[in-house]
């Protein structure tokens, strides 16, 4: 008989919760910017002197990485801990070569950023932006999506094989989190039951995602606080064009309800009522 494992560990509310919190900002800027012109203008301008700069930024600042052997790339990604000293010679003097190329060519970059004074400007407007919204940490998740806009993302995407101690690590560290297996345990174990400890790993997760309906929750949320309409307006819309509400609650109390938890999931704080022409009407002001 072989060993006995142990039972893998479903995926805990409180991880299922921060998951929440991320996905709602990223949701939360990409239905403003579809939905919200003013909001997509006031965004644009932000980055409009940014954009002369960053979208050659990805492919300057990715360069050294090119030439790298995919045991060099895992020397790289190896280079701030005890791992780097595992690659051989060849490999470590790879990364530390490509390491003194990017921190001189970041320098560069940064210099002229300033010189042109594009970052503070940048995040500046982005903060004034967000500012009516009264939504933490929501410049940060718009930068993220205007790294991929420059092509910043690519800088990974296209960084290729990595070979050596840090992969062997790296995929030690899933493995154990996804399965609650040692790498040794992991190795004698049948594919299907390593799969099957996955899946009940990330269950939970998975049934939340079906029932918890994040969009449909922002939307009502985006209504309310950005557009202004009170929940009594929002409930009889919801009548009005006859979509039900599978609940016991009435319409209004299911949308207060929604509201307020997506306000509580956002980190948003507003006592009363929303003003009226909610956020929209200071984003149309600012874009004249």
């Amino acid at each position: 008989m072989g060993m006995s494992l142990t039972e893998v560990s479903p995926i805990s509310k409180e991880e299922i919760h921060f998951i929440d919190r991320r996905l709602a900002r990223i949701v939360l800027v990409a239905r403003l910017s579809h939905q919200t012109p003013e909001f997509a203008q006031l965004w644009q301008r932000a980055r409009e002197t940014p954009d002369r700069y960053m979208k050659a930024a990805g492919s300057y600042m990715g360069e050294p990485l090119k030439k790298l052997s995919p045991m060099g790339k895992g020397a790289l990604l190896a280079s701030e801990g005890p791992l780097f000293h595992l690659y051989d010679h060849e490999a470590r003097q790879e990364a530390e070569m490509a390491l003194e190329s990017m921190e001189l060519r970041g320098k560069a970059l940064n210099d002229k950023l300033n010189e042109q004074g594009v970052e503070v400007d940048y995040r500046t407007k982005l903060e004034k932006l967000v500012q009516p919204l009264g939504v933490p940490d929501l410049v940060d998740t718009m930068m993220i999506f205007d790294a991929k806009r420059w092509g910043l993302d690519r800088v990974l995407d296209d960084f290729g094989l990595v070979e050596g101690p840090f992969r062997i690590f790296l995929e030690g560290l899933f493995i154990e989190h996804m399965t609650g297996l040692g790498s040794a345990e992991a190795a004698r174990e049948l594919p299907s039951r390593i799969r099957n400890r996955m899946k009940k790993k990330v269950s939970p997760l998975g049934r939340h995602l079906k029932r918890y309906d994040l969009v449909g929750r922002l939307d009502l949320w985006v209504q309310n606080v950005v557009f202004g309409k009170t929940y009594e307006e929002i409930a009889a819309a919801l009548q009005r064009d006859m979509l039900r509400v599978a609940t016991d609650d009435s319409p209004f109390a299911w949308v207060r309800t929604q509201v307020r938890e997506t306000s509580h999931l956002l980190g948003f704080k507003r006592r009363g009522r929303p003003r009226k022409g909610g956020v929209l009407r200071q984003w149309k002001l600012m874009a004249r």
